[in-house]
């Protein structure tokens, strides 16, 4: 079965923030090609080149933040929490110009469970992947059989400080900043890591 194309990068004119704006208004279930070609100002047939479905979109602006995050200059730390922390707020900081896309889709996938499940499953390789980067850019030293548990623990530490972060109005994100740490807490000493 041959696997979607994703959509080529864009800068912070591009579809992206068009698509997020629309999610924040309009909701996610709803929202077709056709609605974020017309207001990103670009043809369908363009839009279409690189974006075959909305789902598509969300793993190329994935793959964006991928990038971004791996260009970006991290702190280094001391330890692997330390680590982990500065990696991690840093793809927040990241997606914080489109949290009000974030939040809505969030709730709007909550409300509609089956669909959640199938959009999921559709992303769950970009999903690893951004995972995945996360925890190489953090040096995590785990061995090869602990990939995997060290994967989902990761994503339960992401949808935790989440939780925290599509709610945090404040200038520092520092209520993120301790979710995120009791979060890492509880990960890391699951993991023996701690």
């Amino acid at each position: 079965m041959p696997r979607k194309k994703q959509p080529k990068t864009t800068g912070e004119q591009g579809i992206y923030p068009t698509l997020f704006a629309l999610v924040a208004r309009e909701g996610w279930w709803t929202l077709t090609l056709p609605k974020i070609a017309r207001a990103a100002k670009i043809p369908l047939a363009e839009l279409l080149k690189t974006a075959p479905d909305k789902n598509a979109l969300l793993a190329g602006f994935a793959a964006q933040l991928d990038q971004k995050l791996a260009q970006a200059e991290l702190e280094e730390g001391d330890t692997l929490k330390e680590r982990l922390f500065e990696v991690i707020m840093r793809r927040f900081e990241l997606m914080q110009p489109y949290r009000a896309g974030f939040s809505r889709l969030m709730e709007d996938l909550i409300r509609n469970p089956a669909g959640a499940l199938c959009l999921g499953l559709e992303l769950s390789p970009v999903a690893r992947r951004s995972l995945r980067l996360v925890l190489e850019l953090a040096e995590f030293p785990v061995a090869r059989r602990m990939i995997e548990p060290a994967i989902l623990g990761l994503k339960l530490v992401m949808l935790y400080t989440f939780r925290t972060w599509k709610d945090d109005a404040s200038a520092d994100l520092s209520p993120t900043m301790a979710a995120l740490d009791r979060a890492l807490d509880r990960y890391l000493s699951f993991l023996r890591l701690s």
